[in-house]
């Protein structure tokens, strides 16, 4: 955790002027991580099984980036997208 505050400390001055110190820092953290769980377990809600589908073509070949993008690899060849 120092890091980070150091880290903030350093490069975020100016964004927040009234950082508190680092024993501080420590004890408000501790203190908001069950209600950032808490939040983060209210929105993640219940799983369901309705899906959605785009079928919006994706360009993947672009020659310029073809060495970089490894997502459709195998399935497409220059100059093509996600559907042939």
């Amino acid at each position: 955790m120092i890091d980070y505050y150091d880290y903030v400390l350093f490069y975020h001055l100016r964004e927040f002027p009234c950082l508190v110190i680092y024993e501080r820092f420590v004890a408000l953290m501790k203190k908001a991580l069950p209600i950032v769980l808490m939040l983060f377990a209210a929105l993640r809600g219940e799983a369901t099984d309705i899906l959605f589908v785009d079928s919006t073509p994706c360009e993947d070949c672009r020659t310029a980036r073809r060495y970089d993008h490894k997502v459709f690899k195998g399935f497409s060849a220059l100059s093509k997208n996600s559907l042939g």
